[in-house]
């Protein structure tokens, strides 16, 4: 029996952590190259992961489980292995004893339990725990409830959305952003239907120009460096019907105001059909958040992490003419002489567009 391929958890999106949302096989199936094997959910999209080989699937997770980035999550054997399997929860206890070191093993089903009533493991009297010590322990009645809330309109995150509180948190946790603000005026003379038309593709594309203007902002901070980006790729921020979704426009600033366009109504008819790959989520450099369209006349964006800033877009004020842009930065990469000179540029690129 050989292991023929180790499956780890990739890094192509910006979480350190996902959930294990799907397995599509049992252990001990056969699949072949480039089956699907399992659906991994980060704050942003859900990641169908496949198999690099043909052979026989062991998984070392289950659904819901909570992954880092380069954990193995499933193995691919040359032959059946039904007898490792067998032999799985013996060989780990043994292992457990002979080294000394005191720690249990938990079988799967025992620590979905466990987790999901917040057990402290060491309480149970076993170093074998089953999904049977766990149900006669909770049926024992001694999980301190101490910690217990009479608030019955108290409401438990979901998994997924603490991953993105995590990865949005990135930044702000310093308490190095701030946020500057700019009006752009738009022509007197547009009918009030074009003035209501999304200015997004025109603002990508004037962004991505303005960022090689402005390459700091086009970086970020990491272990007391800043690192910049190699290409300025803007990333769409969608939230319509599947939650918070970045869509991205690789080498933006290479392409034209027409394709840029072109990407985002693809990008939004991908996000509403949920057929939003990897690839299509992966390798943002910079984010535009746009809510034009819910009357908004200001706010503060949350940058993301691995980046130094973000573009917040407003709505037009039809009785003064304009809407307003918010850039929220790191201090860290960046001050708010170079944020504000960005801004001035970005203004000064959009109107002359919109005049022509």
């Amino acid at each position: 029996m050989k292991v023929l391929s180790e499956i780890t958890i990739p890094k192509d999106n910006a979480d350190e952590e996902v959930i294990i949302n799907d397995l599509h096989y049992k252990n001990n199936d056969k699949v072949k190259e480039c089956d699907p094997i399992m659906d991994i959910e980060t704050s942003k999209t859900s990641i169908e992961l496949e198999a690099p080989k043909e052979g026989f699937i062991e998984y070392l997770v289950s659904p819901g489980d909570e992954a880092v980035i380069g954990q193995v999550v499933a193995k691919i054997y040359d032959s059946d292995i039904s007898e490792l399997l067998n032999s799985n929860a013996t060989s780990l206890l043994e292992k457990e004893d002979n080294d000394g070191s005191g720690l249990k093993v938990i079988t799967k089903e025992a620590q979905l339990l466990i987790d999901q009533h917040n057990i402290d493991a060491n309480l149970i009297p076993s170093d074998f725990i089953k999904k049977e010590d766990v149900d006669s322990f909770l049926a024992s009645g001694t999980i301190d409830q101490s910690n217990s809330t009479n608030n019955a309109n108290s409401k438990k995150i979901s998994r997924l959305k603490s991953l993105e509180i995590k990865a949005l948190s990135s930044v702000q946790s310093a308490g190095l952003v701030s946020t500057i603000f700019i009006n752009i005026d738009i022509d007197d003379s547009l009918s009030e239907e074009q003035k209501k038309a999304s200015y997004l593709p025109l603002i990508a594309a004037q962004c991505s120009q303005a960022l090689e203007e402005f390459p700091i902002l086009n970086s970020y901070f990491s272990e007391n460096k800043i690192i910049g980006n190699d290409s300025i790729n803007i990333g769409i921020a969608l939230d319509i019907d599947d939650g918070l979704k970045v869509f991205v426009l690789p080498n933006t600033n290479k392409l034209s105001n027409e394709r840029v366009e072109g990407l985002i109504n693809e990008g939004i008819y991908k996000y509403l059909r949920k057929e939003l790959r990897p690839d299509d989520l992966s390798g943002s450099t910079f984010t535009i958040s746009d809510l034009s369209q819910y009357g908004v006349e200001r706010f503060i964006p949350l940058v993301n992490i691995d980046q130094g800033a973000i573009l917040g877009v407003s709505s037009v004020d039809l009785k003064l003419n304009r809407f307003n842009l918010s850039l929220a930065f790191d201090h860290r990469v960046t001050e708010g002489k170079v944020a504000s000179e960005f801004l001035s540029s970005l203004k000064k690129r959009i109107e002359q567009a919109l005049i022509k």
